[in-house]
């Protein structure tokens, strides 16, 4: 997805082909009003809780931030570049003056092939 909108700004987001598939199908039956997923942030916030106690752990202390840690853990261990990674989970980019000021950072096919190869070793 590229141009997306978040409070912070916009940005683009590389997605795996089976989910970015399945958003563009949606996106192009919606409503012009619609949320993009079809619920607000509070239902979202819920629905991600009940999936994570049915499909995953009751532990309270595993919340949305541990899957960003464990995905974060498998972009590593399939050899992806800090920077990549950072980017692609909205962290700050690189602190030299040439990636961090004057770099617009990596294109969106790279981002896309990290995604990819990280989602293979989820």
């Amino acid at each position: 997805m590229s141009n997306c909108l978040v409070k912070s700004g916009r940005f683009n987001l590389p997605l795996p082909d089976a989910i970015g598939e399945r958003l563009l199908a949606h996106i192009e039956n919606k409503e012009d009003d619609d949320f993009v997923i079809g619920i607000g942030s509070k239902t979202a916030s819920r629905t991600f809780l009940n999936f994570k106690v049915k499909h995953v752990t009751d532990n309270k202390l595993k919340g949305f931030h541990s899957f960003k840690h464990m995905y974060i853990t498998a972009m590593e261990r399939a050899g992806i570049e800090e920077n990549i990674t950072a980017q692609i989970v909205g962290h700050e980019r690189g602190k030299t003056m040439s990636y961090g000021y004057y770099s617009k950072g990596h294109e969106l096919r790279r981002l896309k092939e990290a995604v990819d190869k990280g989602t293979a070793l989820m």
